[in-house]
């Protein structure tokens, strides 16, 4: 029953994004997150559907300006994860969310240490185009923030 329910939080979600309701997409995309989180133990490594539903949720935080919110739905999975995940594609996504939402709030060494851990996660596999696009886009403003050149 749970990962029926996630999905249909995860497309009600989209619904509201898609229709210019952020308050209904960011509570569905959490509750969505929260399923896929007690399909397991609170300690246990994050899963791909706890990864990509936190992301996604975290996302949101973000585009919609509570960037403080997002870089906590983020740390305790990300205080988990094992240096070679099992899905590197999906908590590479998160680290990349996790460094921009630093970096919006000014914190950038941590997003400087978000973005490097992404790229490490990055170069463990055969990462999608734009996958890598993005990871260099938000590495780039990063570096630019603090000053460096990529």
């Amino acid at each position: 029953r749970l990962p029926a329910i996630q999905a249909a939080y995860e497309a009600l979600s989209m619904v509201h994004s898609r229709a210019g309701q952020p308050g209904a997409a960011v509570e569905n995309a959490e509750l969505a997150c929260r399923t896929a989180q007690a399909k397991h133990p609170p300690t246990a490594v994050p899963g791909t559907d706890v990864l990509v539903a936190c992301s996604r949720w975290s996302s949101l935080l973000r585009d919609y300006g509570h960037l403080g919110a997002a870089v906590r739905v983020a740390e305790p999975l990300l205080a988990r994860l094992p240096a070679a995940p099992q899905d590197p594609d999906a908590a590479a996504t998160l680290w990349i969310d996790q460094a921009r939402a630093q970096r919006q709030l000014g914190r950038l060494a941590e997003a400087q240490a978000s973005i490097d851990k992404a790229g490490q996660l990055l170069d463990s596999f055969e990462a999608e185009p734009g996958q890598r696009a993005l990871w260099l886009d938000a590495r780039a403003d990063i570096l630019s923030a603090r000053g460096a050149f990529a």
